[in-house]
């Protein structure tokens, strides 16, 4: 007998020892009336084993007809998030099959929390809206607190937005965050969204988080023809977000230029300045918005207008690396002498950074090269500290000095050698006038600077022109001793090849160089400097001193040169070096103080890099 001669219960029971869909439908699939005896079977197997993936499949692909299959064979369709997944997908027969079913819940969500109608708003699907409106769906409700409403505003669908307020929609209900349609239309510049709602009766100065306006999303979006909408129906160009903020200076800071049009047109104040301080011009010009400058400028904004701690829009153009603007700004008026409050320049800005082109600029429009800032920093020391030798080259041809000392004594060579700069170093070298071993405030020469902080190929190129290798300190430190407190086997080994003595190295605290070296913690260095000094006296497998080791981005003590131990109390002096000057612990227990020694020093926290 064939299979097809079997009782249909027969052929049920085969099919239900069958363990994969696959193998049923393939047998279903032979003829017609195993295929309408087996389909219920195929449901129920993809319900059980499969978390009913074909009634997903069909409400996601607008197949109404296998839903309805599914249906006479019992399944449970309300069981899933059918409706929103049909809603999302604009599949008006789906949605209307599943309406017209007992049970529907339109409150149903889909694995992301949104439920029918948001979802069909979101996407635009004007026809499924209006059938889930009219079977009742909430108009309140949705994803987050954002309404129907809201979503459509979002998205820019204006027939869904129009059908929604018909309906009674609330044009002003924001969401979770304060974001009204109004607000979520004009951020994301659908003008003829705004134009309705605004129609409607939308609070045009309705806030969300932080104190933004719609003006505020319009302008900081770049939206012109939404900002000069807004403006028109009252929105206040001069309110400020909870951080400062006003609607030009966002459209300033972002680049935007047809709103910065739009709001100047409206009336919007060209000098009122943010929370910080900055104003429209500093913002665009700190940006490198070149046109927008341009437009703020014709429009009568302050060239020398300043934010926050003095700084002009040149100072901040420069210092962006916005050449173009910079030669803008100064055809403009702006004062190329201008400093911050701490006497920056925008040519001690720009070189700090490392603009040469906006060096160059500066210096053809008469910038003064020799100019300092409060701590007595040129150029040339930023230059020199960055290693930026380029700029160096450009500066010391164009007057600068690289001898001049900052408040500390240090010369811009000083700080190149201290910075381990060595290209810089070799270039000042070649420098007419250069003395190699000109001393700081502290007495100490550039080898001195290299060698206690480990620079071992900038002490190299300084003893190879003839650097002295022994010049002590003004609290009798030689190089050599700078170098093994601080554990620099490799300096060590160059001073000594270059005649400096371990005998000669004492110092001003009475303690020998082994001792130094042994407190480095750097057993190598202590073993270098044992065979090369004279004993002291000391047992150092007896020795209990605390272990300062060198950390090369820590705060350092001016007396001892020293790493100040992190998390320890040192002492400052406000005065000395513009406020620069640090003393370790141990150095200021032992009664050192700073140049002066009626200053009085205040308590440093080192419990940081610096």
């Amino acid at each position: 007998m064939s299979l097809l001669g079997l009782a249909n219960e027969l052929l049920v029971a085969i099919a239900e020892r069958l363990d994969s869909a696959k193998d049923i439908n393939a047998l279903a699939s032979t003829n017609r009336r195993l295929y309408h005896l087996l389909v219920a079977l195929l449901y129920r197997h993809n319900a059980q084993w499969c978390d009913s993936s074909a009634l997903f499949w069909a409400a996601r692909n607008g197949r109404p007809e296998t839903i309805r299959r599914a249906i006479t064979t019992g399944a449970r369709v309300h069981d899933h998030p059918l409706l929103p997944l049909a809603a999302e997908n604009g599949r008006d027969a789906v949605v209307r099959l599943l309406l017209d079913t007992d049970g529907v819940d339109l409150a149903a969500v889909d694995e992301s929390e949104w439920t029918a109608l948001p979802a069909a708003a979101r996407q635009g699907h004007v026809g499924v809206v209006v059938m889930l409106v009219e079977a009742g769906a909430d108009l309140r409700t949705g994803y987050t607190g954002w309404t129907p409403l809201n979503v459509a505003a979002n998205s820019g669908h204006l027939d869904v937005v129009r059908f929604l307020l018909d309906n009674g929609a609330d044009v002003g209900a924001p969401s979770d965050n304060g974001w009204t349609p109004l607000k979520s239309a004009a951020c994301n510049g659908h003008c003829a969204v705004v134009k309705l709602l605004l129609e409607k009766g939308a609070d045009v100065e309705a806030a969300a988080d932080r104190g933004w306006t719609p003006l505020h999303s319009a302008a900081n979006s770049g939206h012109g023809d939404i900002v000069g909408l807004l403006v028109d129906y009252g929105a206040d160009t001069s309110s400020a977000t909870v951080d400062g903020w006003t609607p030009l200076t966002l459209a300033a800071d972002k680049g935007m230029i047809d709103a910065v049009r739009m709001l100047l047109l409206k009336g919007a104040d060209i000098a009122l300045a943010c929370g910080n301080g900055w104003t429209p011009l500093t913002l665009a010009s700190d940006s490198g918005h070149v046109e927008i400058v341009e437009l703020l400028l014709q429009s009568g904004a302050d060239v020398t207008s300043t934010c926050n701690h003095g700084w002009t829009s040149l100072s901040l153009a420069a210092g962006a690396a916005h050449a173009a603007l910079v030669k803008l700004l100064l055809d403009r008026g702006a004062d190329i002498r201008a400093t911050n409050d701490a006497g920056w320049s925008a040519l001690l800005t720009a070189s700090d950074r490392g603009h040469r082109e906006v060096v160059q600029v500066l210096l053809d429009n008469g910038a003064d090269v020799r100019a300092a800032n409060r701590s007595g920093w040129t150029a040339l020391h930023a230059a020199a500290e960055n290693g930026y030798l380029e700029i160096a080259k450009l500066l010391v041809a164009r007057g600068a000095e690289s001898m001049a000392g900052n408040r500390s004594g240090w010369s811009p060579f000083h700080v190149a050698a201290h910075n381990n700069r060595a290209d810089v170093v070799g270039f000042m070298l070649s420098v007419p006038g250069m003395d190699i071993d000109h001393k700081d405030n502290n007495g100490r020469t550039a080898s001195f600077h290299a060698a206690m902080r480990g620079h071992s190929d900038v002490v190299d190129l300084l003893l190879c022109a003839k650097a002295v290798a022994d010049v002590e300190d003004s609290y009798g430190s030689t190089a050599l001793l700078a170098a093994a407190r601080n554990g620099h086997e490799d300096v060590i080994i160059r001073l000594l090849d270059a005649g400096a003595r371990c005998s000669d190295s004492v110092g001003g605290f009475g303690r020998s160089i082994l001792w130094w070296a042994y407190r480095s913690g750097e057993i190598r260095v202590f073993r270098l400097v044992e065979r090369n000094a004279p004993p002291d006296g000391l047992d150092y497998t007896e020795v209990d001193a605390t272990i300062v080791r060198f950390v090369e981005d820590s705060c350092w003590c001016e007396i001892c040169t020293r790493c100040t131990v992190l998390g320890t109390t040192s002492y400052e002096c406000p005065t000395c070096d513009g406020g620069c000057f640090l003393v370790c612990a141990e150095c200021y227990e032992s009664g050192m103080r700073c140049r002066d020694r009626d200053h009085e020093l205040v308590p440093h926290q080192c419990n940081r890099m610096e």
